[in-house]
Order: C-alpha cells, then structure tokens, then sequence
C-alpha cells in the first residue's frame, strides 16, 4: 500500500531541516574550534613575545651594568643616567626600566653595528663620518658630535674627516657648534682630524690639514 505524497513530502522537509541543523551546528563547532585554535596561537605569541622581550631586556641590563662606562661616553643623551636613576630608587622592568631600556636600543644598536664593521673591515685609514645638523629631537638619524669621534675609534680608523657641517642650516646649532665639540672630544681621546677648509687638498700619508680655521670667523658671524 502506497503512501499518501504529502507524509512522503513531509518526510523529506523533516529530514532535509534535520541535515541543515547539523550542517548549520558542525559549521559553529568548527567556527568556534578555529577561534579558539586561533586565540590559543595569540596568546601563545604574545607569551613568546613578551618572553624573548624580557630576556632581551635582562641582557642588555646585563650588558649596561658591565659596560656602564662606555655606554656613557657613546650614548651621551642622559638616558642612560635615567635609567640607572630609576633602577636605584627600585623601579622594575614592568614599570619603567622598559621603556628606559627601549629609549637605549637606538643608541647601542648603532654602536655594535660600528664595532661589527670596524672587526669585520677595518682597520681604516680614514674614515669620512657626518657630524652636524644634530638635535635630541631626532637624535636618531644624526649623531652628536661626541658620538662621530667614538664611531672612529670603534670603527678602528687612523683619522677622523668630519662631513656634513657648515654647510645647509638644518638645525638649532650654530654653523661652528659640530667641529668645537667634534675636536674638543677628538683631542681629548687622542684621535687625528682632517679639518680641511673648503676647496684644501688632504694627501693622505703626506698632508693631514688640522687648523681650526673656523674659529676665525666666528665673532660676528652668528
């Protein structure tokens, strides 16, 4: 005996709705396996994140207790002192001495990157090194002339040629600010300078020009 149509039809509607509630339930389960599959991984890289960041932090604190005297002599931008300052009155890295310890990356990466070139190239005989158009507010693109003279020595070059100065104003400095400083730290450490006035030939190994030229036009010439 045959089956009326509308119990078959009413059959198929029933199992039809039956398959796409589990179509509809297994999606959402993989949804939501794949969310927090995916949540698991973030929380697993910022773990790994914060983990290498400490232990970056801890050797470069290690690398500054040990080196404190150098560091000073390169950095000189007082963030080193801050830093120091903030790890006397207890500061952990969590509150503080992190950010101190990031505000120091820029100037100590630029200073192994000068040592790795001085072991990997040098010695030099002359090295041609920008100081000029300096200022804190974008310390990071132009040294300090203090900084020129420790990036020869680092560099292992034999004299220093001072470039980038006196030439477009770029900055707050006067025009004669980078070679007072530049020779002032050069002498101080025993490092030779080329100070040649513009159009003045520099042989090397026959004629280093060294006058301080500069001082002569400085009176009234600000």
């Amino acid at each position: 005996m045959h089956q009326p149509n509308g119990f078959l039809r009413k059959k198929e509607l029933i199992a039809i709705f039956g398959i796409a509630l589990f179509l509809t339930g297994f999606v959402g389960f993989l949804l939501a396996s794949n969310y927090r599959s995916l949540q698991k991984l973030r929380d697993s890289a910022q773990k790994q994140y914060e983990y290498e960041f400490e232990q970056r932090g801890w050797s470069l604190e290690h690398f500054l207790e040990n080196q404190r005297q150098k560091v000073t002599s390169i950095a000189n931008t007082g963030k080193l002192d801050l830093y120091f300052e903030n790890k006397a009155l207890g500061m952990s890295m969590q509150y503080g001495l992190r950010s101190n310890l990031l505000s120091l990356a820029l100037e100590l990466s630029q200073f192994v990157r000068q040592q790795q070139i001085g072991d990997k190239y040098g010695p030099f005989d002359m090295a041609f090194i920008e100081t000029g158009a300096y200022n804190e507010k974008w310390h990071h693109i132009h040294m300090f002339p203090e900084e020129t003279v420790q990036a020869n020595i680092d560099l292992g070059s034999q004299i220093l040629h001072p470039i980038h100065w006196a030439t477009f104003n770029l900055s707050l400095h006067t025009w004669y600010d980078p070679m007072n400083r530049l020779t002032f730290a050069a002498e101080s450490l025993g490092v030779t300078t080329a100070t040649p006035v513009v159009g003045e030939t520099t042989i090397l190994g026959e004629y280093i020009p060294q006058n301080k030229w500069w001082l002569n036009f400085i009176v009234g010439k600000e």
